[in-house]
């Protein structure tokens, strides 16, 4: 007892040089030292996150005379009393690092605790997504299940652990798959108070009908628990959502309809604001003419420009950049290091620069490269309704009054043409006129319309400047400043990397 207890003491205060010279003098092997809870020294220095010292260790066992390698591997994948091994404390403590070098030395990766608890399932339930991605790149199962038939996701949602969830969910992982208690990782997000995990998975396409061992869906939970906002994501889907004024909380299904839709109706309304009113404001109609002309020119060269997309730079690994970056700073759909003020667009399924929003009525995404841009689309959209609603008026007023010039068109046609083509006027005049006041104010105040309306947005200043409203003004038109489209192509080697210079050593092994 009085040789090995020391190794203890100099474990837990990383004195790894007096260790190394300790072991000069111990010809005798260390696997079956450990303490009355059945912690080997391996159990100890991964709970103590010494790597450089359990190097050491394995080092020396391998150079004893009688070394074995079929005992080095039992010591290493050596249980304690509860039946963790080195390798799930090492997960439990969010070490990569640890796990790599257990990985690369023989650690059983299909090892799982006495409730049944696999790799990816103690990663998930800690939001270790380094170790998620890592685990689903070496091949582990991302589907196992545990003691109550739960998948890693199911731990992950029940658990609030978001980052986890959205590495899962990226590596499309079933999203359905039901526990013994026929709770779906929906069901479990609701059950939690998720709404972040909830939004993330009905994004994903998770069913919001399914029904659990009482009977109940995820709505029904929400509504048993009061759970409001969570609620109002469970409903189904409204007029607003599905024309494009609230965002759609399901996979978006690609069409053109709505662009088509803008097109004919702004084609339409043009040749009938010509054909039945022109005899009553020849100039005001022909200007507006020309501005739906100008519309669909801003429409057509808004919905062709790249947003200002990122690209995934060849070789990248997604738990490399986790290991080496805020797990907030990485998007696991496309494996990039976002930068700053960029977001992923569930629309496009690509990540954008400087993202506002996805806008249907244009096909397109709004971002760096097509912000200034859209800005003058729905000015001008502005400017031809007004001109339209001008026209109709003056039709309508003076379209009975018999002067001296030939009308060319009965009355009632004309008057009613003009009442039509008002009213279509009137609809769109306010949602366009709330468009061009909010992102008139995002601009003067250099925010996007993603940053302006997100959760914790008041609370948010990252991105205020003390700019005067010109200055901010050009730079969200003239796609200046952070998040501007040249960051797509920034290389993600790390330069504040989290890594220890020990972790290097592994680097190239794996």
């Amino acid at each position: 007892m009085e040789d090995w207890a020391p190794f203890y003491q100099l474990i837990t205060e990383n004195r790894s040089k007096d260790i190394e010279s300790s072991l000069l003098n111990y010809h005798e092997s260390l696997q079956y030292i450990s303490d009355a809870n059945g912690f080997t020294l391996i159990h100890s220095c991964v709970i103590h996150e010494k790597e450089a010292i359990l190097d050491c260790l394995i080092k020396h066992e391998k150079s004893l005379p009688d070394a074995n390698n079929a005992l080095i591997l039992n010591w290493i994948n050596k249980p304690n009393r509860d039946g963790y091994t080195p390798y799930h404390l090492a997960i439990t403590k969010g070490n990569l690092t640890m796990v790599k070098y257990l990985t690369l030395s023989g650690a059983d990766i299909d090892i799982k605790t006495p409730l049944g608890l696999g790799p990816v399932h103690l990663a998930a339930q800690g939001d270790f997504a380094d170790l998620v991605a890592y685990f689903a790149e070496i091949g582990i199962s991302l589907m196992d299940t545990d003691s109550k038939q739960a998948t890693p996701l199911h731990l992950a949602a029940y658990m609030g652990a978001y980052y986890s969830s959205a590495v899962l969910v990226s590596l499309n992982v079933p999203f359905d798959s039901k526990n013994r208690d026929g709770h779906t990782p929906l069901h479990l997000a609701v059950l939690s108070d998720n709404a972040r995990i909830v939004r993330l998975l009905l994004l994903k396409g998770a069913s919001r009908s399914i029904k659990d061992a009482k009977g109940r869906t995820p709505l029904h939970i929400s509504k048993e628990s009061g759970l409001i906002d969570i609620v109002d994501m469970l409903k189904p889907e409204g007029v607003l959502a599905k024309c494009g004024y609230k965002p759609l909380l399901s996979p978006y299904k690609y069409s053109v309809r709505p662009f088509i839709i803008l097109c004919t109706l702004l084609l339409t309304v043009s040749v009938l604001a010509i054909v039945f009113c022109s005899q009553y404001h020849t100039l005001a109609c022909y200007s507006f003419a020309a501005s739906a002309i100008f519309v669909l020119i801003m429409l057509v060269i808004v919905s062709n420009i790249n947003p200002g997309y990122l690209f995934k730079l060849k070789g990248d690994k997604l738990s490399r950049l986790y290991q080496d970056h805020n797990y907030n700073e990485i998007c696991p759909d496309c494996i990039i290091l976002r930068p700053p003020r960029s977001r992923h667009c569930h629309y496009c399924e690509r990540c954008v620069s400087k993202f506002d929003h996805h806008c249907q009525w244009v096909n397109n995404c709004i971002g760096s490269r097509n912000l200034g841009w859209f800005y003058g689309f729905i000015w001008s959209l502005w400017i031809s309704d007004f001109l339209l609603l001008y026209i109709c008026s003056h039709a309508f007023v003076f379209g009975s009054k018999q002067g001296g010039e030939i009308e060319k068109l009965p009355y009632f046609e004309s008057d009613f043409i003009a009442g039509l083509l008002g009213a279509l006027g009137l609809l769109g005049i306010f949602p366009i006129s709330y468009l061009v006041v909010i992102q008139t104010k995002n601009f003067c105040i250099n925010k996007t319309t993603s940053e302006q309306f997100s959760k914790g947005a008041s609370k948010d200043k990252t991105n205020e400047n003390k700019n005067c409203w010109l200055s901010n003004f050009y730079l969200m038109c003239c796609n200046e400043g952070e998040g501007s489209y040249k960051h797509g192509a920034k290389s993600f080697s790390s330069t504040n990397s989290k890594a220890s210079d020990y972790q290097m050593m592994f680097e190239e092994s794996t």
